[in-house]
């Protein structure tokens, strides 16, 4: 009697997982052109063949989001055993949504997604940038400006935290909320006010420095600014050691010293 084997099925293939921590940064090896640094870390799950290509694309995102353009790849010897992609030259001022995927033999795996406002870093002055211990409740203007002259697709909040510094906050000064400083669409710069109330104690702390920095969701790097609280109290009496040589009183050679 003929024996029928039922037939086997055959083994799946297996996508990687979509890359871990995507990152997005301005490309600094260049002042010319406005570029993306695309970063990732390769994930647990690369599938049961080698990673090869990286493929990413981007769209602009606005009131109308744009579409996004083909995928472009990096192949492994492309990559040369790094998780990093240059982007082209993009528009300054445009938040932009990144998607990157990665490939094996069985296909592509899944996006993952980050999104970034490149060219955009703005920088923090506050007025005035110091107070003296004693003036009491003092209203200080923070300005966040962007530097540059790109036109802004949307609004941009700019969270402002007070605190840090040699200061202590609750302490050497009433603790301050964070607040938000908005750049407007088509804007370069605004302002937001905070109150600075320092406390007048007998203490010669000397002078003592607050920080005021600045984040936002798609933005990189905010340059904060410091403002200084200077100290009016008077330093006490300070004593210097001394050193006194006694001699004995029968003229003998034999002497003593004391350090007061």
């Amino acid at each position: 009697m003929a024996l029928h084997l039922a037939a086997l099925p055959a083994h799946a293939q297996v996508v990687p997982d979509p890359p871990d921590n995507l990152t997005a940064a301005h490309d600094t090896s260049t002042t010319a052109f406005i570029r993306v640094v695309l970063t990732w870390e390769t994930p647990d799950n690369t599938g049961d063949s080698p990673i090869t290509p990286a493929c990413y694309r981007y769209r602009i995102v606005g009131p109308t989001p744009g579409s996004f353009g083909q995928p472009r790849c990096r192949s492994a010897s492309q990559l040369g055993g790094v998780n990093r992609i240059v982007t082209p030259h993009l528009q300054g001022g445009s938040k932009y949504e990144f998607h990157l995927a990665l490939h094996n033999n069985a296909g592509q795996g899944g996006w993952t997604a980050v999104w970034f406002t490149p060219g955009v870093s703005p920088t923090l002055t506050i007025e005035p940038t110091s107070v003296a211990e004693d003036a009491g409740a003092t209203v200080v203007t923070v300005t966040a400006a962007l530097g540059s002259s790109f036109t802004l697709t949307r609004n941009i909040g700019v969270t402002v935290s007070v605190g840090a510094g040699t200061a202590t906050s609750g302490t050497d000064y009433t603790a301050v909320d964070d607040f938000t400083v908005t750049i407007p669409a088509g804007g370069l710069s605004a302002r937001g006010t905070f109150t600075l109330t320092p406390t007048d104690d007998d203490l010669d702390e000397g002078n003592e420095t607050v920080e005021i920095s600045g984040s936002a969701t798609d933005l990189v790097s905010i340059a904060g600014a410091e403002l200084t609280i200077t100290d009016d109290d008077e330093r006490g009496l300070e004593f210097s050691k001394a050193r006194v040589t006694v001699t004995e009183a029968s003229g003998t050679a034999n002497t003593a010293t004391y350090t007061v």
